[in-house]
C-alpha cells in the first residue's frame, strides 16, 4: 500500500522562498494558493507565517509598521496552533542599525497576541520543522483540510466571510465586499453574474467563476469535469 504524501498548503507569493524547494525535496506534497492569512498550513489546527530577519526588521522601521501584527493577529484568530516562524536566529534582529528596545518591543507585541515565535536558523531547519509539524498533524491519514482553518470560536460574520472567502481566488478582502453588498452567502451564491460582476474589485470574470464553482454538480468527492 503506497504511503500518502505530507501535503502542505503554499501561499503561491512563496514561490521564490529557499524554503519551497527543501519541503519539495523532503516529498512532501505542496498545494499552491492565494493565503489571506498564513504563509503555510499544515492542518485545519495549525498554520505559520514566515519571515526572514530582513522581513521582520523592515516590518520594524517600514512603512507598514501594522502589517506584521495584523498578520499575526489574523493567524491566531484562525488557528488554535498558530506560529511566526523567523528564518533565523534570535541575534541576527541585532545585526542592523536598528535600536535594540525597538526590536524587543516588537517580539513582546508579536508575543502580546498570543502568537508563538520560532527562531529557525536557516531555510533548511524552517523546512525541516514545517514538514515534520505538518507529517505529525496529518498522522491517521488526515490530510483533507481547508486553507482557512478550523478554529471553533468564529463570530457568525467570521463564518460567513469563511465560507465565501474559500471561493478560489475569493479573498477576505473581496468576501467582505460581496456580503456587504448582497447581505448575506445565500444571496451571493444566488446571485446573477452581471450583479455579481458590479461589486467593486469583482469585474464579470471573477463574476462567472463564482458562478461556476457554486453550482458545479459535486460526484463521488470529485467535482465534474466541464
Amino acid at each position: 500500500m503506497t504511503e500518502q504524501r505530507t501535503r502542505i498548503i503554499v501561499d503561491q507569493r512563496e514561490t521564490r522562498n529557499p524554503v519551497v524547494p527543501i519541503l519539495e525535496r523532503l516529498g512532501a506534497d505542496l498545494v499552491f494558493q492565494t493565503l489571506d492569512v498564513g504563509d503555510y498550513v499544515v492542518s485545519d489546527f495549525c498554520g505559520f507565517e514566515y519571515k526572514t530577519p530582513e522581513d521582520f526588521l523592515e516590518s520594524v522601521i517600514g512603512e507598514e509598521k501594522g502589517k506584521l501584527f495584523r498578520q499575526v493577529g489574523d493567524l491566531v484568530k484562525v488557528y488554535d496552533k498558530p506560529a511566526l516562524l523567523i528564518g533565523g536566529t534570535l541575534s541576527d534582529l541585532f545585526q542592523r542599525n536598528i535600536h535594540p528596545n525597538a526590536v524587543w518591543a516588537f517580539l513582546q507585541g508579536v508575543l502580546w497576541t498570543g502568537c508563538p515565535i520560532r527562531f529557525l536558523n536557516s531555510p533548511e531547519i524552517a523546512a525541516n520543522y514545517i514538514f515534520e509539524t505538518a507529517r505529525k498533524e496529518q498522522l491517521g491519514g488526515k490530510r483533507d483540510f481547508c486553507a482557512h482553518g478550523n478554529k471553533t470560536k468564529r463570530l457568525p460574520s467570521e463564518t460567513s466571510e469563511y465560507i465565501i472567502s474559500a471561493i478560489p481566488d475569493i479573498g477576505g478582502a473581496l468576501a467582505k465586499a460581496l456580503l456587504t453588498e448582497f447581505g448575506s452567502v445565500e444571496a451571493v451564491i444566488t446571485a446573477p453574474v452581471e450583479t455579481l460582476a458590479e461589486v467593486d474589485g469583482i469585474g464579470i470574470g471573477t463574476a462567472n467563476h463564482i458562478r461556476q464553482v457554486v453550482s458545479r454538480p459535486y460526484f463521488r468527492g470529485k467535482y465534474a469535469e466541464k
